[in-house]
């Protein structure tokens, strides 16, 4: 049950550890009672230390405060409040279940455990695993499943890496594609619920698709959109010979789990999130939600839907199975000291804003720790990812990504202060910043950022710091420290960039490299009809707003489309030259560069 205590200028409301879904509405209940009351009233709701939701928290303009007088949601005692989507599922050992335990090691079957899912579970977590990839909508399998808080993946075979160059089987199948494993892998045959996750054409396309065993030792797989390459790699997923360590689970064909407990986890307490979300909140104002951990669910963890000064601060949101948070829409919404860890998708998304009238979102995301994003989908899932107009990213670490740290797209972002690292671990041809592909994505500074230990591990292709890719214009890249990164800075085609008072250390690939791609390969993007003009006609480029704020865009058409026109290359400083390498000389005519040097050899003049 809630308790109410009042003040001249604050109303609390306590919420007890075991309040059911129905009392906590009626704690909402009260809460909305007292503010049209009491207008003028901060109204907090203490949440109690662990709190498990079927169903989010939704707020709505009901649950509004008032500038000054906010609600507040937040967690009780120093510890603060865990909010859980996931109920646990006992388990036991493997026993003489000798199918299994014939594909696993001996020394692995002894300390295997399964559970069993009740009826009601199974029905909340189908389908388990669903066809992903990633240009497809989001629609992600429903089972996902934690050992304590660490995530458990489905079992893999390879259990490390993957499969390349996939040798074709000789007799292809209608709709699908059939290749054939390097060596024969145990009870493959036996698999029911098999899927094979794979990049096909290139290590920036991922793909996850059913697929099915032959008898004579091939595998059918649904066919990827992606066009098949000798560089493809792949895996088997859902398969008992995978069940080989810690950190994976296999589903049988009857809903169980079988999973190997962490050696010193003596209780191996398994969980399954059956929340699709935590908290929603829509169409409201003024509301804050403080020092509480949203951990465990299906779907988005926190969503923030068309609202006005809502804030996150102090808080946690992981072990989601798709996105941690998302705003979209509203204005003035901003996160601060935050984590976000342990995601499927999106660390977290802010859009808003309006772009016909360059009007800002004025969203912020600051003094944040985002990490450890793209678990189910690993490429084009970022850790911060920012569209609209106006929003800021600032003072924040975001690392540990298997592809772009954060991507944006729109008007007039502000990235700075920020740390990046540890990223691009499982993909290519992206940089820890990304953008690309639209003329009308301008006006975003990218000031006085760390980037370090950003490097390909995949192939041959080198990271970037900060890859501005097809063309992407008017873009500032300022007072920014790159250290230990592929290539720090690549300005793929565009015009009108601005790469100023940067500091590069220890590169591979140049400090700064321009090329004028929108002249040679790629020209039939810049014509009429081609996928650059079409965006461009998508916006009032030459009305009186946006040709006043982007005067080079508005006279695009009549000048050169496709020419690296006009970049500035001013001021910075590399360990060694040259500082900007150039595709060809013609490109190096296009735009302007003073002032750049290299770091004079210990003990030169």
């Amino acid at each position: 049950m809630a308790t109410a205590v009042a003040s001249a200028a604050e109303f609390r409301l306590a919420v007890g550890e075991s309040v059911a879904p129905v009392d906590f509405e009626a704690t909402l209940r009260a809460a909305r009672a007292h503010r049209r009351e009491h207008p003028d009233d901060t109204i907090v709701i203490a949440l109690p230390a662990h709190l498990f939701r079927m169903a989010p928290i939704a707020l709505g303009p009901e649950d509004s405060g008032r500038p000054g007088a906010p609600l507040v949601l937040r967690g009780d005692g120093a510890a603060g409040a865990t909010i859980t989507g996931a109920v646990e599922v006992e388990s036991e050992a493997l026993g003489r279940d000798e199918a299994m335990r014939a594909h696993l090691p001996p020394e692995v079957a002894a300390r295997a455990r399964r559970a069993r899912p009740d009826e009601a579970l199974l029905a909340l977590t189908t389908p388990p695993f669903a066809a992903i990839g990633s240009f497809s909508p989001a629609n992600p399998g429903r089972l996902i499943v934690f050992e304590g808080n660490r995530r458990l993946r489905p079992a893999r075979w390879p259990s490390l890496g993957y499969f390349t160059e996939p040798a074709l089987a000789p007799v292809q199948a209608p709709r699908a594609l059939v290749v054939r494993p390097p060596a024969p892998v145990a009870g493959l045959a036996d698999e029911t619920n098999l899927w094979v996750d794979g990049f096909w054409g290139w290590n920036w396309w991922f793909e996850r698709r059913k697929a099915r065993a032959r008898a004579d030792g091939a595998i059918e797989i649904d066919k990827p959109e992606a066009p098949l390459h000798a560089s493809a790699r792949y895996r088997l997923v859902n398969v008992a010979r995978g069940l080989d360590r810690s950190g994976v689970y296999y589903r049988e064909p009857d809903g169980a789990l079988d999973f190997l407990p962490e050696p010193d986890d003596r209780d191996a307490r398994l969980f399954v999130a059956v929340a699709t979300s935590l908290l929603k909140i829509k169409d409201a104002e003024h509301i804050r939600i403080e020092n509480v951990a949203f951990e465990k669910t299906i779907g988005t963890a926190a969503s923030i839907e068309n609202s006005r000064d809502v804030v996150l601060s102090d808080c946690y949101v992981g072990e989601a199975g798709t996105n941690g948070v998302v705003i979209d829409g509203g204005e003035a919404d901003r996160m601060e000291n935050c984590v976000v860890d342990d995601v499927g998708y999106d660390g977290v998304s802010i859009s808003g804003g309006d772009r016909a009238s360059l009007t800002p979102s004025r969203h912020v995301l600051r003094g944040s720790y985002i990490a450890r994003f793209g678990r189910e989908l690993p490429t084009y899932r970022p850790g911060v990812s920012l569209q609209g107009v106006g929003a800021s990213v600032e003072d924040c670490e975001i690392a540990f990504g298997p592809h772009a740290g954060l991507t944006f797209s729109g008007n007039d972002h502000r990235i700075e202060g920020n740390a990046f690292h540890d990223l691009v671990t499982d993909s290519e041809d992206v940089g820890a910043i990304y953008t690309g592909r639209n003329w009308t994505t301008r006006g975003v500074v990218i000031a006085s950022n760390v980037f370090r230990d950003i490097a390909d591990k995949v192939g041959a292709s080198p990271a970037d710091g900060v890859y501005l890719d097809d063309q992407i214009s008017g873009a500032t890249i300022l007072a920014n420290i790159f250290e230990n990164v592929d290539r720090p800075v690549l300005v793929g085609g565009g015009r009108e960039n601005a790469v100023r008072d940067n500091l590069f250390l220890r590169w591979r690939a140049g400090p700064v490299s321009v090329d004028g791609r929108g002249l040679t390969w790629q020209a039939d993007m810049a014509k009429p009809g081609g996928a650059l003009m079409k965006s461009l006609e998508a916006v009032p480029f030459q009305g009186a707003i946006w040709a006043a704020h982007y005067p080079g865009l508005a006279k695009l058409p009549d000048d050169r489309p496709g020419a690296p026109l006009d970049n500035v290359f001013t001021d910075n400083l590399a360990d060694r030259a040259p500082v900007v390498a150039y595709d060809r000389p013609e490109t190096a005519t296009l735009g302007e560069e003073t002032g750049n040097r290299a770091i004079p050899a210990s003990g030169a003049a």
